[in-house]
């Protein structure tokens, strides 16, 4: 059934990329599935993933009395979640990458481990806020590169709980450098490199990363996707 709900979505990839490589990773629970819709927790974050072609309040009911952070490419789903659970609305806009050109810089790039040190270097560093059991989970499941310049480093990227491009960070000491860029571009060739595929969710209101994104070899979807 998995198989037939993956075989679905995948007519609009560029929708649904978000909820089909989650579906393929074994870091799931599945919560409802039908032939046409999809609720499903990633593990172990908890993040609830939710998306279809129809039988969407079903699906909206599995998840009623679940709490924590959910996200559908869904309207349909969006409008639902809102009404039933009162739940606040982020919109996104979702790229898929190709491969980019990277200018050369002297910036080494390391994987790093899922060491306390690290660990601790994350937490403290990245500016969006990720809890010390987040980020070991990223270090340890996901991805996390780190830049390193004359030795030190200057900053770091990789993938979010769900697969993601993001994480990106660089040190205040490296700033307006070009570093972000060449991070950026850096990990998404890493991920092709490695058969991932590389997608990011933007916040609708960050106009400088969605300026950004128009300049880079990236597909973007025509609609929002939502966080709630």
């Amino acid at each position: 059934m998995i198989n037939a709900i993956i075989e679905t979505l995948n007519k609009n990839y560029l929708k649904y990329v978000c909820i089909i490589e989650n579906l393929k990773s074994e870091d799931k629970e599945i919560l409802y599935l039908s032939s046409s819709c999809v609720a499903f927790k990633i593990l172990p974050s908890g993040i609830i993933m939710l998306a279809g072609i129809s039988d969407y309040e079903n699906a909206v009911n599995s998840v009623i009395n679940l709490s924590g952070t959910f996200f559908t490419p869904d309207g349909e789903i969006k409008d639902l979640l809102t009404k039933k659970k009162g739940l606040k609305t982020y919109p996104c806009k979702q790229y898929l990458y190709g491969r980019q050109v990277v200018e050369p810089m002297d910036i080494e790039i390391k994987r790093l481990t899922p060491t306390k040190e690290n660990v601790k270097f994350v937490c403290e560093n990245y500016s969006l806020g990720y809890t010390e059991s987040q980020v070991y989970h990223v270090l340890k499941d996901r991805l996390l590169l780190g830049g390193y310049k004359n030795g030190k480093i200057c900053g770091f990227v990789g993938m979010h709980e769900e697969l993601s491009v993001g994480l990106l960070e660089v040190l205040k000491d490296f700033k307006r450098q070009g570093i972000g860029s060449y991070l950026l571009k850096t990990c998404v060739n890493y991920f092709l490199d490695n058969s991932l595929v590389p997608f990011c969710h933007v916040r609708s209101e960050n106009i400088a990363s969605i300026e950004l994104h128009k300049k880079l070899n990236c597909k973007p979807y025509e609609y929002d996707v939502y966080w709630f």
